[in-house]
């Protein structure tokens, strides 16, 4: 019930007074333990894209396929109940688990940012993801066809 009302609220909602960013708590469903967060950042509701970004805090929940799952619902909201054309993310170049989830999802590298990010006492590449609808859709219909 509550969901839906959500939904209600969003297709009501004037895009003029929208806010840039969303952030959902993923959370188990068997213990409703909260693991990380997901998210839509920066939207720009003229040219209809974001970025999305995902983070499992709790290591002993690594590897275990929730960040795609989060991923794809996260893409699945942005597209169909925001209505958006493009999403973009970016991974610290090595980051192999976070770039599988991008990739399992239907981003493809779009681009590199040469020592963009200081992190723990280095400079580190910053590898560009992007997602269209379109391919988003397409990949979708092939696996589902109607």
């Amino acid at each position: 019930m509550e969901l839906l009302a959500e939904k209600r609220w969003f297709e009501g909602f004037d895009r003029s007074m929208a806010p840039s960013g969303l952030r959902f708590a993923i959370c188990l469903v068997e213990d409703d333990r909260h693991i990380g967060i997901t998210g839509i950042e920066g939207i720009d509701w003229i040219h209809r894209s974001a970025s999305t970004g995902t983070l499992i805090g709790e290591t002993d929940c690594w590897g275990k396929g929730y960040a795609t799952q989060a991923k794809a619902l996260i893409v699945a909201f942005a597209f169909e109940e925001m209505n958006l054309e493009r999403l973009n993310s970016s991974v610290l170049d090595g980051n192999e688990a976070s770039a599988r989830h991008l990739l399992r999802n239907g981003y493809q590298v779009e681009g590199r940012q040469r020592q963009a990010r200081y992190k723990q006492g280095k400079w580190h590449d910053e590898v560009l993801y992007g997602l269209r609808r379109d391919d988003w859709l397409s990949a979708r219909a092939a696996v589902n066809p109607s």
